[in-house]
């Protein structure tokens, strides 16, 4: 006996098995994709936060290596107040610009010479400079002087120690006053500071009609 199947119901198998391959599409193919697109999308998201530390970085860089360049500048014009070596023809030459304030009279005077004050120590996270010198050595040299002066002359000299081209600073002073002749007396230590392991030479001073060295050590003038 044969089966037979109207054209009606042909249709509707025909319907049915078009339903099962798109059901089929959908499950085994298209939900397929779906999970892939998924998967692409979170990896999307990863690669755009990497990218965004990437860029992070970069602007930190460019800012790390402008603040770098800022502190290089900066610490130029910091080494550039302070002497490669600081001696005591030095110190007897500032001296001799004091005096030569009207009315401001030394009369005595002492040194005590380059006392380390900082040097680099293993393990100090310090950066080489441009010209790679990094290992420093601070020193501080003491001038003691005593001196009879008026108001305006110490006013002065004090104005002279503030504008000095090497850094110098005035550590104590004690003052009395001479009801006599008015004018002010007393003691003053200057601090002067040098350091070395830089490029700079040193600079001997230059006072003209005084001979310096071991042969004339009390600054007297050439006959």
């Amino acid at each position: 006996m044969k089966l037979k199947v109207s054209p009606k119901d042909m249709k509707l198998l025909l319907l049915l098995l078009a339903l099962v391959i798109l059901a089929g599409s959908y499950f085994f193919v298209y939900q397929k994709n779906m999970e892939k697109k998924a998967l692409l999308e979170e990896e999307d998201i990863k690669l755009e936060e990497q990218v965004q530390v990437l860029k992070d970085k970069v602007a930190k860089k460019q800012e790390v290596i402008k603040d770098t360049k800022k502190k290089q500048a900066d610490s130029k014009k910091i080494i550039k107040v302070f002497p490669s070596k600081m001696t005591t023809e030095k110190g007897i030459a500032i001296l001799d610009s004091f005096e030569k304030i009207n009315d401001f009279y030394i009369s005595e005077e002492s040194f005590a010479m380059n006392e380390l004050m900082y040097q680099k120590e293993d393990g100090d996270n310090i950066e080489e400079s441009e010209d790679g010198q990094s290992n420093y050595m601070g020193y501080r040299s003491n001038i003691t002087v005593s001196f009879e002066s008026p108001y305006e002359a110490l006013k002065e000299v004090m104005k002279q120690i503030n504008s000095f081209p090497n850094r110098m600073t005035v550590d104590t002073m004690t003052l009395s006053y001479d009801s006599e002749t008015g004018n002010l007396k007393g003691t003053m230590v200057i601090n002067c500071y040098s350091l070395k392991g830089t490029d700079k030479a040193y600079e001997p001073p230059i006072i003209p009609g005084i001979d310096f060295g071991v042969f004339n050590l009390f600054r007297s003038k050439r006959g």
